[in-house]
């Protein structure tokens, strides 16, 4: 296989038969990538509950994942949500969608499979929603260069209650304002 032919990725909503594959996919990516901004007695704790797939996004219809055509591996994951991974409710208080648990299998950086994501993310929000205020993710410190590419801004350093609140992960709490006017100056 040519690492460098492009692909036409297979993009589709998650289900809950993709868990074992998501589950192998976020354990890679997350072991392999975290490392380089996360000390390890944190990774200790934090790994077993951020890489098993969430039955809410697995079921949501707004969460995605990427197959490479040949093998049907899944190389990718994520989408968003209406509701926080932070709120209680079923929407966020704000109204503001939340981008939700992005990675790519670390064999597969690089590739476009972040941007078919992104794209779907942002089209499916953009069907929803007459006015966009703004999108916000809560990310880890290693995707903040991914999620600045994409026009987001750091809000501030936060921590992320995990497993009920019984561990709390150090995060970034990041905003894109303006979504339809970013698009148009991107596209002009």
């Amino acid at each position: 296989m040519n690492p460098t032919k492009r692909r036409k990725w297979q993009v589709r909503p998650a289900s809950p038969e993709d868990a074992g594959s998501v589950n192998a996919l976020l354990k890679r990516s997350y072991e392999e990538l975290l490392p380089a901004d996360y000390d390890e007695t944190i990774l200790s704790d934090a790994l077993p509950l951020i890489t098993e797939a969430q039955e809410e996004l697995l079921t949501c219809g707004t969460w995605y994942v990427v197959e490479e055509p040949d093998t049907k591996q899944v190389v990718g994951c994520g989408g968003w949500t209406r509701r926080s991974p932070t709120s209680k409710g079923l929407a966020d208080a704000k109204g503001v969608p939340h981008l939700r648990h992005f990675a790519c299998h670390p064999d597969w950086t690089r590739r476009g499979i972040a941007s078919v994501l992104w794209e779907r993310t942002l089209a499916d929000i953009k069907s929803c929603y007459e006015e966009l205020p703004c999108l916000e993710v809560y990310s880890t410190v290693t995707a903040t260069p991914f999620y600045r590419s994409l026009g987001f801004r750091e809000v501030e350093r936060v921590e992320v209650p995990l497993k009920h609140g019984a561990f709390m992960f150090p995060a970034v709490l990041m905003r894109r304002d303006n979504v339809d006017q970013q698009t148009s100056r991107s596209s002009s």
